[in-house]
Order: structure tokens, then sequence, then C-alpha cells
């Protein structure tokens, strides 16, 4: 008998993305071998007390666009004004609804935040600054995605907001 051991990392959501509840869950996994007809199932209960997530980052809405369309979320980076670098994917072509939209950039990428979610920035001292955007994900008619800002926050605060 042959004994094998795998060690995964799960990030507390379900095939959608969505984070799960607190509850019990069952894991299932199948191993096969290329010269055996039958699968081998082996499964595990976890219980999940609470998930704590930092939410996503700008590359996970690069990269699985579709998925965070319409959705929620909270942004952690820094304020680009409209300074985006070159070769940025989704601020390299402007704007995606306004000029007075700007740009929020983390160590993943950048993206084009309209609203300021009551916070007047100035755009000389807060350059490169740390905020924090929660707001809706959206998609303008050029197919670019951009985040629609209810609450901005200020995370250094550097003068009285």
């Amino acid at each position: 008998e042959e004994e094998l051991r795998f060690q995964e990392t799960w990030p507390g959501v379900d095939n959608t993305g969505q984070v799960v509840d607190p509850g019990s869950y069952t894991i299932v996994g199948w191993v096969t071998a290329e010269d055996k007809a039958e699968l081998t199932e082996s499964s595990a209960e976890v219980i999940v007390q609470e998930v704590r997530r930092a939410g996503p980052s700008v590359g996970d809405l690069l990269k699985n666009p579709r998925a965070y369309l319409n959705r929620e979320i909270t942004l952690t980076g820094v304020f680009r004004a409209h300074l985006a670098e070159r070769g940025e994917r989704l601020v390299e072509d402007g704007p995606p609804t306004s000029r007075s939209d700007w740009i929020l950039k983390d160590d993943t990428g950048s993206i084009y935040v309209a609203g300021n979610g009551g916070i007047l920035f100035d755009r000389r001292s807060d350059l490169n600054k740390r905020f924090r955007v929660h707001g809706l994900v959206r998609m303008n008619p050029e197919g670019r995605l951009y985040l629609r800002a209810w609450e901005v926050e200020r995370l250094n605060p550097s003068r009285p907001r």
C-alpha cells in the first residue's frame, strides 16, 4: 500500500469566487494512475469558523474580469491621479467614463476609479499615498473595467480630513 499526502491552501471561496459562510464542508478529491482503470477517492471534512479575506487585488480583476463584474469589492492601493505608467493594462487608453476619473495602483496593476467617495483629493500631496476604495466593479462600453467608488479612505493621512 502506498501513501500520498497533499497540502493545499484554500482561499475560503466557492467555485464562483464567493466567500463561503461559516460551517462544515467536505472536500473530495480523486487520484488516478495511468495504468489503473479505477479512481481512488478520498475526502476530508473542514470546518470554517470565519473567513477573513483582505479582498481582491487589481491583478485578480485583470485575470478574471467577468468574475468581479457588478460585485461590490474593496481595493487598497496608491492614488496616481491620471499618471499611468506606460504599459499598464486598463489605463493605457485613457479614462473609462469621464475626465474626473482617477487611477488606483497596487502591486499587481492599475484601475480607474469613478467618483471620490466623499474625499477631496489634492492631486499633488495625495499622489502615491495609500487609499482604500470600496465600490462596485463596472465595465464601460469599450470593455474596460473600473471601480465606481462609494467610499474612499485615506490610509496615511498627512493632513486633516
